[in-house]
């Protein structure tokens, strides 16, 4: 997550959260980005859908122990208000998730949509107020259903329960020798750390795929 916000400060876009949750371990468990900007934000994010493998030095194990994660992206754009698949009010059910015993914590409501003919989710809990996540909630659940009407994905998708997915990790990003190998252009470049890495394999993946 750290990786894609710093890449859309590289290329001034602005990355905003609309969702996420915290893991009992470290980090996030789950994390909703919205990235736009100007100069084409889909086509530099349209090849990251995918398992990314992540090589590092554990926290909590033995000191310089090795570790291995592993996280699934889902990238899809954002249709244009005129493109966006109608919703029926009458198909959305809406909860609200507040922390602790009311929702004056320090942290924010959670707004939760359910749009019931598909059992498609989408959620936000970025902002303070309950109205500005059901807008953001929305907006998500629209692109999700855009998604699936263009037939990028299925119902399973974006439901509660994620099938547990079984394909190769699509990239790797190994801290130990400060490197990114893309496994489909089989395409290592240095400087981990730094957000125009990417740059270079977006770069090389539109190059190996004429049609994006």
């Amino acid at each position: 997550m750290t990786h894609y916000r710093r890449y859309a400060e590289h290329r001034g876009w602005t990355a905003d959260m609309l969702d996420w949750a915290e893991s009992e371990f470290f980090g996030y468990e789950r994390v909703t980005l919205s990235i736009s900007g100007r100069g084409g934000t889909w086509p530099a994010f349209r090849f990251e859908s995918g398992l990314h493998r992540t090589l590092f030095y554990s926290m909590t194990g033995p000191l310089g122990s090795p570790a291995t994660a592993v996280a699934e992206v889902l990238a899809y754009p954002e249709p244009a208000w005129r493109d966006r698949v109608t919703v029926n009010d009458a198909d959305i059910r809406i909860d609200t998730y507040c922390p602790g015993l009311s929702c004056f914590g320090n942290r924010n409501p959670t707004t939760y949509l359910t749009h019931l003919p598909t059992g498609i989710t989408a959620s936000s809990s970025a902002a303070p107020s309950q109205y500005s996540n059901k807008r953001r909630a929305l907006q998500l659940l629209a692109s999700r259903l855009d998604a699936l009407a263009e037939n990028r994905c299925t119902t399973a998708t974006f439901g509660r329960a994620r099938p547990q997915c079984r394909t190769e990790p699509i990239r790797t990003y190994d801290y130990f020798t400060n490197r990114i190998t893309d496994h489909r252009i089989d395409l290592t470049v240095p400087r981990v750390f730094e957000p125009g890495a990417l740059d270079a394999l977006v770069a090389a993946l539109r190059r190996a795929d004429p049609g994006a």
